[in-house]
């Protein structure tokens, strides 16, 4: 009798491992049509494209820039897809603030100039100064803080990056279109 207990319980686990391995199964087709998709992020994001619009930039509300008391940005969301968040933003003249990065970032600069100093994560030991002008690319890593002094007198214009998108509160050019 103990050897044929012992027959039942290998059949039961042996039930349980086909019932799992077509659980597997189910999964890995699954898994298969996501990987036909590719590795994007769920939503799906979808092709955009914006033609950067300086009238609409001239006409977007002013933002309070957080945990920076009077300091206000200006700018819009161009492009907000999962992948990634696209910004048309100016800092002012004369505005100094400091800003950590939660994501990563990479920025072009279109207009004006600032001065920038950056510490790396994760000792913040690593330190960076430099002055950012029209034409420069630069990328901000997660966790990289910033000091920022915005230099001469028109706003400091540049797009930013942000992927994955952080959805952050601009409105759109629409939205800033339909303000008059």
């Amino acid at each position: 009798m103990d050897n044929i207990k012992s027959r039942e319980d290998v059949g039961r686990r042996q039930v349980l491992n086909a019932a799992g391995f077509g659980l597997l199964g189910l999964v890995g087709a699954s898994l298969s049509a996501q990987a036909q998709q590719g590795a994007a992020p769920s939503p799906r994001s979808a092709f955009e494209a914006h033609k950067i619009d300086h009238d609409v930039m001239e006409k977007a509300p002013l933002l309070d820039l957080p945990f920076s008391d009077g300091i206000k940005i200006r700018g819009y969301s161009a492009i907000n897809q999962p992948n990634c968040q696209v910004i048309i933003e100016d800092f002012f003249p004369g505005d100094e603030f400091e800003w950590q990065f939660p994501h990563d970032e990479i920025q072009y600069c279109l207009s004006g100039s600032m001065q920038l100093t950056v510490w790396s994560p994760p000792l913040y030991a690593e330190r960076v100064d430099t002055v950012i002008e029209p034409g420069t690319l630069y990328n901000y890593p997660i966790g990289t803080r910033k000091r920022v002094k915005v230099l001469g007198d028109e706003p400091f214009r540049h797009i930013c990056f942000c992927p994955p998108s952080p959805n952050y509160p601009f409105p759109t050019a629409d939205d800033v279109r339909a303000m008059g």
